[in-house]
């Protein structure tokens, strides 16, 4: 005969359970952190890529100095401390119709941008590239805020300024700003109009006198500056044009240099400018 003994089953007492729940929620609250601390940095991620996008635009958007010109045109420059210069900020880049003039299509919706965290566009930190030719760098500076992170883009962007600090032209490639950067020797081209029609048709800036004139003449030939060989002296010579020493200035469609008699010759008509 069998003898069967009944034992007594023992539970989870209350402290035991309250500590299994502890653990418990202890592990949740890790993974819960983890996941958290996932997205923030994802959705950091993406924001810093979104910048990079708009940097991008911003880049493309300003490299024709057109566009860069008429988006920065009230930018004035201290042109003897280009470092105290002051941030100009800016917002929309507006494109150009056919005609080359700027239309009101916006290349850049600011308004988008800011919803996804863009903060400030500004032209900063200014320095000269040569002061003798107004020839600066600077930054655009793109700050974005998200999840109360701050974080910037930047790229450089190549200005040219007139004696006063006004805008001449600007781009974020450099090779648009000055086809010989830095360069305070003056080219002559041979004339297709008045100086400032030369020299543009030339996709050159009007050059002032470096010691040598603005004008050449048949009885006014330079013997320096850039392609002063290459002068076409289409209305014929006289004399000794100067013995090289000429300073011509414009009078009308002449050009003379100091001392010289103004008689209207054929050889004192102007057939070439000097530009930059």
């Amino acid at each position: 005969m069998f003898t069967f003994s009944k034992s007594r089953q023992k539970g989870f007492s209350l402290l035991e359970v309250l500590v299994a729940l502890g653990i418990l929620l202890t592990i949740q609250a890790g993974i819960i952190y983890t996941l958290v601390g996932s997205i923030r940095t994802q959705t950091n991620l993406s924001k810093k890529l979104e910048a990079d996008n708009l940097m991008e635009l911003y880049r493309i958007s300003l490299a024709k100095p057109e566009v860069c010109k008429n988006a920065l045109s009230s930018l004035q420059v201290n042109v003897s401390k280009p470092e105290n210069t002051k941030p100009y900020v800016f917002q929309e880049i507006y494109g150009l119709d056919d005609d080359g003039k700027p239309n009101a299509t916006s290349l850049i919706n600011f308004g988008q941008w800011k919803k996804l965290g863009l903060k400030d566009t500004s032209i900063t930190n200014y320095k000269y590239l040569c002061s003798s030719t107004k020839e600066l760098v600077a930054n655009l500076l793109i700050s974005f805020d998200t999840n109360n992170v701050q974080f910037y883009k930047n790229i450089p962007v190549y200005l040219k300024v007139s004696t006063l600090g006004k805008m001449e032209s600007c781009s974020s490639l450099a090779q648009f700003i000055s086809k010989d950067p830095c360069s305070s020797e003056g080219t002559w081209v041979n004339a297709t109009g008045d100086q400032a029609k030369t020299c543009a048709d030339a996709g050159l800036s009007l050059a002032t006198d470096l010691g040598y004139g603005v004008c050449a003449s048949g009885e006014c030939r330079p013997q320096k500056g850039k392609n002063f060989n290459l002068i076409s002296y289409k209305y014929g010579t006289w004399g000794s044009g100067g013995s090289g020493k000429c300073v011509g200035k414009i009078f009308g469609t002449y050009c003379y240099h100091d001392g010289q008699k103004h008689d209207n010759d054929g050889t004192d008509r102007t057939v070439a400018y000097l530009c930059k």
